[in-house]
């Protein structure tokens, strides 16, 4: 934190309050608008093999007309990403199109936890329906997890929704695609929440079972 303080106060642009939130140990999603420019703090699904889908890793990012700087804690996928499209030519046209990128991939991993989740909620399903319903340790486990999950992922929406707002300091066009990024957001969340009727469902299944 020392380190990244120290590059910041190198950064004049940047005023106290952004420096502030970029090395806060709160990560919430969100955005705030600071002179010129704005903070955006966001967060990623841990993708490491083996990785509690509910783990987030938070970014934070300062933008302005002339750049971007972004800090992160831990290994990033969406950073990580980005950086390969760069290596091939491929990389942002501009300070904002960072930003967009870095949601997208974002967004991307979250859709992926929620299939992942969908898939072993199905598995669960059908082993109960097979007549095993000594999975109740099971299932309470996943639905915290869903619940996890769904704490993190509003923030995230909000704060993709308010960057994209027309009152932001973006181009018109980036703020359509992350209305779009927004959009998938609010589709994951919908997603989760049928999840979590399904589970809360066969919670009840279970126990009515083991009750006769």
């Amino acid at each position: 934190e020392a380190a990244a303080r120290r590059f910041l106060l190198a950064r004049p642009q940047i005023p106290k309050e952004a420096r502030d939130a970029i090395v806060a140990t709160n990560t919430r999603p969100r955005i705030i608008h600071a002179n010129e420019g704005t903070v955006i703090i966001l967060r990623e699904v841990n993708a490491a093999p083996g990785a509690d889908p509910a783990d987030m890793i938070s970014v934070r990012i300062w933008l302005d007309k002339a750049c971007v700087i972004s800090a992160r804690m831990r290994p990033l996928a969406a950073t990580d990403a980005l950086r390969l499209d760069l290596v091939k030519g491929e990389g942002p046209v501009s300070p904002a199109d960072v930003v967009v990128r870095i949601a997208a991939n974002m967004t991307a991993g979250k859709e992926d936890a929620v299939e992942e989740l969908a898939e072993a909620l199905d598995d669960l399903e059908d082993r109960t329906h097979r007549g095993n319903v000594d999975l109740g340790t099971e299932l309470s486990a996943m639905r915290a997890r869903m619940s996890r999950l769904r704490r993190f992922f509003q923030p995230q929406r909000a704060a993709l929704t308010a960057l994209a707002a027309p009152d932001s300091k973006l181009a018109a066009a980036e703020r359509t695609r992350l209305t779009e990024i927004a959009d998938t957001m609010t589709h994951a969340l919908e997603e989760l929440e049928s999840l979590r009727e399904r589970g809360a469902v066969l919670q009840d299944e279970l126990v009515a079972t083991a009750a006769l």
